[in-house]
């Protein structure tokens, strides 16, 4: 569905448009292709919804896991099919830069790459993957610690504070803030 359209938008950008650059650099297409990226914006926020009205449905540490384990599952061995494909086909030392190795492994390579370290551009479009299952870990732990106003309360001044946050982290730091999950 969305999911489905939403990494073959990615994959789309990243493979096909890297060897054209320097074409749609001087063309102009580039810019427009750069539209597409406000998808991945859109996705995190479909997904958020709806993966928040499922964790607030679950009422059972049974549901949490069945919760875990489909997430697991849908997402888990493609991930890691991809690194593994990857590394065999570009067997590089410098594929990973100075990213250690198990940070992929714990969806958190994504941090590194805020306060500038480079990946190869075929693992590039990962960090949107990282984000994500690093909602999915944490999702579910807020949702089940607390009660609906107390996240309604937290989500609203997350909402607030996360743009004054933004504009000061761009102001005061080199920080990466597209890739930076906070």
């Amino acid at each position: 569905g969305l999911r489905g359209i939403a990494i073959l938008a990615v994959i789309v950008l990243h493979w096909f448009s890297l060897p054209l650059h320097p074409l749609l650099f001087k063309t102009g297409a580039r810019e427009v292709l750069n539209i597409l990226t406000h998808g991945v914006d859109l996705f995190f926020v479909i997904s958020g919804f709806l993966i928040g009205t499922i964790l607030q449905r679950i009422e059972s540490s049974s549901g949490m896991r069945a919760f875990y384990i489909r997430r697991i599952v849908r997402i888990w061995p493609l991930y890691y099919l991809l690194l593994v494909l990857i590394y065999l086909a570009l067997p590089e030392g410098s594929m990973f830069s100075r990213v250690p190795y198990w940070s992929f492994t714990f969806f958190i390579f994504n941090f590194w790459e805020s306060f500038g370290e480079k990946l190869h551009l075929s693992i590039g479009m990962l960090w949107s993957v990282a984000i994500e299952e690093q909602f999915y870990m944490l999702g579910p732990i807020l949702f089940s610690v607390f009660n609906r106003k107390q996240i309604s309360f937290f989500l609203l001044a997350y909402i607030f504070l996360s743009p004054i946050s933004r504009l000061i982290l761009v102001y005061t730091t080199d920080i990466n803030l597209w890739r930076f999950t906070p």
